[in-house]
């Protein structure tokens, strides 16, 4: 009679294929399963990959849409200043007449001119400042004709404040057109150079 040890042992040796077989069979079904959930976690970072990928160029949208809205700004508040500057410019061509040297008006007036350097090309400086000094000529004049004792040098004082202020009521006139390029239209809609 065969004792249990050896029926155990018989046993196992004949199932010992079998086990070979189905542990091959667990682990090809685990190997695919761990290899499905590998692919389906590739496919999300796939997809995660393309949504990165579209928000880097919505954001890229984004940047260029914010640079053009700021340069729009900086170009809206350029004409801005240059504007006040070329109305400073028209109101002080235009009433030096009727102002006073110590007038807080003219000095309003010639300290906001007096600012074209920082939004003016060298063109349109010089010919703001051309007011400046012949504001300066007009007023200078006025005094010599009040200290002058002599009538003569009265009337060549006075001659030249006329011609001081002809030379401003001429530029008054002339200077729509001479700042045309840096105040009209285009210069707020063009682009940079």
């Amino acid at each position: 009679m065969l004792k249990i040890r050896e029926v155990g042992a018989m046993a196992l040796a004949e199932l010992q294929p079998i086990a070979t077989i189905i542990a091959s069979i667990v682990a090809a079904g685990a190997a695919i399963k761990f290899g499905s959930i590998q692919a389906g976690i590739a496919a999300q970072q796939v997809s995660i990959a393309k949504a990165q990928a579209d928000t880097a160029k919505a954001m890229k949208e984004i940047a260029e849409s914010q640079r053009d809205i700021a340069y729009d700004k900086l170009k809206a508040d350029l004409f801005q200043h240059r504007f006040e500057i070329f109305k400073a410019a028209m109101e002080l061509t235009r009433t030096i007449g009727t102002l006073k040297e110590g007038d807080p008006r003219y000095r309003e007036l010639r300290d906001k001119i007096s600012e074209a350097p920082f939004f003016f090309p060298a063109k349109e400086q010089e010919i703001l400042l051309t007011i400046i000094l012949r504001s300066y000529d007009y007023f200078k004049e006025l005094r010599n004709r009040e200290k002058e004792a002599d009538e003569s040098a009265k009337t060549e004082a006075r001659k030249r404040a006329e011609e001081a202020l002809s030379a401003l009521f001429l530029i008054s006139f002339e200077l729509p057109t001479k700042m045309e390029k840096e105040l009209g239209f285009a210069q707020l809609v063009g682009k940079p150079e």
